[in-house]
């Protein structure tokens, strides 16, 4: 899975945006290369992750899940 583009839950989101303007890109932007975000997240220490309680969800996981339901109930239900 990519990084989150919008990490608005996350604890470390200001320093994400600080990161995202170091790289002189825009934060808010929908455009942030996958690289440039994952650069961000590898800096992340084990402990940051464990006290940020949206990186502890399971991401890979719901998603999964998330195709699992899409494919089950398909994309657009009938009403």
């Amino acid at each position: 899975m990519p990084p989150p583009l919008s990490p608005f839950k996350c604890a470390y989101r200001e320093r994400f945006k600080e990161f995202i303007l170091s790289k002189g890109l825009d934060p808010d932007s929908a455009d942030i290369p996958v690289q440039v975000r994952e650069e961000f997240y590898a800096q992340l220490t084990e402990d940051e992750y464990r006290a940020c309680s949206y990186h502890q969800a399971n991401w890979r996981s719901i998603a999964g899940e998330s195709v699992r339901i899409i494919r089950k109930i398909g994309e657009y239900p009938s009403r």
